[in-house]
C-alpha cells in the first residue's frame, strides 16, 4: 500500500517534498516578529510583577501567621 504515513507515524520524502509551504514576504514576517516580540516583553513584566507579589504574600502571610500584624475583622 502507498500510503503517505507508515507504521511508525513517519512521512515518506517524495510525498513529503510535495508539500508546498508559503512564506509571508518579509515585511510581514517583520511584523509579526515584532508582535511576538511586544507580547514576550509584556509576558516578561507580568511574570516579574507575579514574582514580586509572591514575595510581598509571603513577607504578609509571615508577619500574620507569627502574630507581628493583625487583621482588623
Amino acid at each position: 500500500m502507498e500510503g503517505s504515513i507508515d507504521r511508525r507515524g513517519g512521512l515518506r520524502w517524495k510525498n513529503f517534498k510535495r508539500i508546498k509551504v508559503t512564506i509571508p514576504k518579509k515585511e510581514e514576517q517583520i511584523a509579526i516578529a515584532s508582535v511576538l516580540d511586544s507580547a514576550d516583553k509584556e509576558i516578561g513584566l507580568l511574570n516579574k510583577q507575579l514574582e514580586q507579589l509572591k514575595i510581598q504574600k509571603k513577607g504578609l502571610m509571615q508577619q500574620l501567621l507569627t502574630g507581628k500584624k493583625r487583621l482588623k475583622v
